[in-house]
Order: structure tokens, then sequence, then C-alpha cells
């Protein structure tokens, strides 16, 4: 299938740990969400083997191996508190979530706020590991895990798409007046979640068919 110059398609995936195997759709740019738990080396390897022209990958609460590391990436784009643009847009990675278990970890309401601060203004795509306060972020005991101040930034932001995983029962999208928000976290079998954004900026980005 050839590129469209209307739209940049998304193949987002996250919470694979290490046993995603599956063919990935077509598409421009795929995006990891983070816990993978694959070292810089494995990593590498996985997005040589994709056909997609741009990788990009932030780490997770369970990326113990990418803790630190900065270096060593050349078929992927490895974001963690950082901007790219790629095709137009402007993505944006963060790996970090509220207090659980792992690496990452936001200490307290002060330290969430002050990462989050970090985020430009300007951003298209928005990857975190976990979800906002209230969006997709349900688990398995009903109880409502996403990050507050995670949640007052993207109401400011408004970036166009925001994909994060982390949450394995809230997996699926939800779209509101300003954001289409995914939550691709693929462990239980889950396909990828495949979102055709419009070039035109003034055009929602959708779920492809």
């Amino acid at each position: 299938m050839a590129a469209s110059k209307h739209y940049v398609r998304l193949v987002i995936v996250s919470d694979t740990h290490r046993r995603f195997r599956r063919s990935l759709p077509f598409g421009d740019i795929v995006i990891h969400c983070g816990d993978s738990e694959w070292g810089v080396s494995e990593l590498e390897a996985w997005a040589s083997n994709l056909p997609h022209q741009h990788k990009v990958v932030i780490p997770g609460n369970m990326d113990y191996r990418l803790k630190g590391q900065t270096k060593g990436f050349t078929n992927v784009t490895y974001l963690q508190d950082k901007e790219i643009e790629i095709k137009g847009l402007k993505i944006y990675g963060s790996p970090w979530t509220p207090k659980f278990v792992g690496e990452f970890q936001l200490e307290d309401e002060k330290h969430a706020h002050a990462v989050w601060n970090r985020m430009p203004t300007d951003v298209d795509v928005l990857i975190t590991h976990g979800p906002p306060k209230g969006i997709l972020d349900v688990t398995s005991r009903g109880m409502s895990v996403g990050d507050s101040a995670l949640l007052e930034k993207v109401r400011t932001v408004r970036p166009r798409v925001h994909c994060f995983g982390h949450v394995h029962e809230s997996y699926g999208t939800l779209n509101d007046e300003h954001t289409l928000f995914c939550n691709a976290a693929v462990f239980n079998d889950h396909p990828p979640i495949v979102v055709d954004v419009p070039m035109n900026k003034t055009q929602p980005p959708r779920i492809a068919s």
C-alpha cells in the first residue's frame, strides 16, 4: 500500500512484554508506548525487521534495561522527555507514571507537575506510558489509576493524538472534542491501533478502517 499525501498513518502498540511477534499493518510511523522489556539491541533488531520508515519508542515502568540509555539507537527514535518532528507531526514522548512498581515513577503531585511542565505546547502526537486520569485507565479491580497532572497538561496542550498503555484492561480508543486517546496495551492479544492523522490540522485524526 502506498503512503498517502493527505495523512500520516500511525501504528501504535504498547505493553508487549517480550512476547509480541505478530506482524504489523502498513503505516508511516510505528509507535511503541513502553514496556517492551527489551534492551537496546533487541529493540534495534525488532525495528530493523519492520518495513515502516519511522519507529518511535519510549520506555515504560518495566523497562529496567533502558534506564539511562541514550545511545546505541540507529533504527529507533528513542524519546525520553523529548520532542521530534516526523512528516510534519510534532511528537513528544515521556515514560513517567504514578508510583507503582519499576522505573520512571512519579513520587508525588509536585514531581508530576514538574515532569509534565517540560512538555512543549505545540505537540501533535503525545506518547506516554500511562494514561491521564479518567481516560482508559480502569483496572480489573475497577480502579481509575491515571495521572491527574498529566490530564491537566493534556487539557491545556490539546494534542491531536495521545497514545499510551500501562493499564492492560483498558485497551481501546476514546475521542473527545480535541484529542483522540488510544490505550494500545496489546499484551492480552489485542491488535495494534492504527490511526490516520490528516496533514490538514483542521481535520481530526481517525481510526483507520
